[in-house]
């Protein structure tokens, strides 16, 4: 005879007893916020059926809801009416507790549960995005005096401050940053110091967000609240996979236009998502012969003239960054004085040029190509870009250049030759120096 199965199930990550009732209600719950479903949520939290108070408090015990509670699950939405609606019911279900010990410890629970990438409520409000999800959140880590909160690492040793630099919104930033003066004035420079498991920093989080404001507002606070020496330490720091700060940058171009989104590395998300391989990042199983990708034509006209610019002699720092790259921008400001960024080579042996030409954006490569010139002998360009027709085996450039657009060879091909015929006149005219030189009567020999 079957026994009856006990209405019970049992949560291996919180080690609580559910009622089949409550994870119901709960999934239900988690469903409609996740799709966005206000009516069925509003539905689920305050119907006929009026849901347990573990259902709306407690974590899911199902990894398709990624161990979130639903305010959790809310936060990450982004959606201030979506929260606001949870948050209600949150309070609703918190205020009928009799004691008041109960309702304290049922507040700090919500602000210490962590999702399956050991995310908590304060981070998944950060990297929303929303400043009204995270300032509401922020308040209520003041009303529990959690301050310690500010100072969580998910499973990938991301911090709060990480996910804010990240989250596309200045604002986000500043709510965190001032946060963090008010309760742990003496740590903001550590905070801003941190590293990830991957070893990418604030500025490498705030960089691959492309948001112009955001990465200006985290370069700003760097310089106002570390000390010069560790600050150059912080911007010449490479990641796991060797990739700077500054190639960061220039990946994150990529992402702001209708070019295919071929990301030059690895991509990480909130939580510490799958790592992809070379091959995968370089584009690799693509076509070279695919259609043609430019910038659009105005985009083309300001390109050209700053070449034709640049061919008449006119000064290098003429050259002015596209407003759609300012992050890229506000990276090599922060860079110019440490060279070694600009000469460095990441894990797979591509240079800045390399990450440049894997946006296929021909106008991202111009940009890097021109500044780069401000500040690197072009000799040393030469060998950072790495195209050498003379040797049968492919370089790292070359090889790259055959998974993007002909347009995007082709403007490559074209600064290569102007590269050549720039370092050929500057040995000519050294040569000629010399031979000026070894003819003033100052250094004649008289015998």
């Amino acid at each position: 005879m079957r026994l009856p199965q006990p209405d019970l199930s049992v949560s291996p990550t919180f080690g609580r007893q559910t009622s089949a009732r409550e994870a119901e209600s709960s999934n239900s719950i988690l469903g409609a916020v996740e799709s966005g479903d206000h009516a069925k949520l509003r539905e689920g939290l305050s119907g006929s059926a009026k849901p347990p108070a573990n259902a709306v408090l407690a974590p899911s015990m199902s990894f398709e809801h990624r161990m979130r509670t639903p305010l959790m699950a809310a936060a990450a939405t982004g959606s201030l009416a979506l929260f606001t609606t949870v948050l209600h019911a949150v309070n609703r279900a918190i205020g009928e507790q009799r004691m008041e010990t109960n309702r304290i410890s049922l507040r700090r629970k919500q602000l210490e549960y962590v999702d399956e990438s050991g995310m908590t409520l304060l981070m998944l409000a950060a990297r929303s995005g929303s400043v009204g999800i995270l300032e509401a959140v922020v308040e209520r880590v003041r009303i529990v005096e959690a301050p310690e909160r500010l100072l969580d690492r998910d499973h990938s040793a991301t911090t709060v401050l990480m996910h804010a630099a990240g989250a596309r919104r200045s604002a986000v930033f500043t709510v965190i940053l001032d946060e963090l003066q008010r309760c742990y004035k003496d740590n903001v420079e550590e905070q801003l110091l941190a590293s990830s498991a991957d070893d990418r920093t604030i500025l490498m989080h705030a960089a691959r967000c492309g948001d112009q404001m955001g990465a200006l507002s985290v370069s700003h606070a760097c310089q106002r609240f570390i000390m010069p020496s560790r600050l150059r330490k912080l911007i010449k720091q490479v990641d796991g996979e060797g990739v700077t700060f500054l190639m960061h940058a220039i990946s994150a171009t990529a992402d702001h236009t209708g070019a295919p989104t071929t990301t030059t590395t690895t991509t990480t998300t909130s939580g510490g998502g799958q790592r992809q391989s070379a091959d995968e990042e370089a584009g690799e199983g693509g076509s070279g012969d695919g259609d043609d990708y430019d910038e659009e034509e105005e985009d083309d006209v300001a390109v050209a003239a700053a070449v034709a610019a640049a061919g008449e002699g006119a000064p290098r720092n003429e050259w002015v960054l596209d407003p759609g790259m300012a992050v890229l921008k506000s990276a090599w400001a922060l860079v110019k004085e440490v060279r070694e960024q600009l000469k460095a080579t990441d894990s797979w042996g591509r240079t800045i040029f390399g990450h440049a030409v894997l946006t296929r954006r021909p106008k991202v490569f111009d940009a890097v190509f021109f500044a780069a010139r401000e500040y690197i002998l072009d000799d040393e360009i030469a060998a950072l870009m790495g195209i050498n027709k003379e040797d049968k085996s492919d370089t790292i450039m070359e090889t790259a250049l055959q998974t993007v657009p002909r347009a995007m060879a082709a403007r490559v091909a074209r600064r290569d030759q102007e590269l050549k015929r720039a370092i050929t006149l500057e040995e000519r005219a050294s040569t000629i120096e010399s031979k000026i030189q070894s003819f003033i009567p100052g250094k004649l020999i008289v015998r």
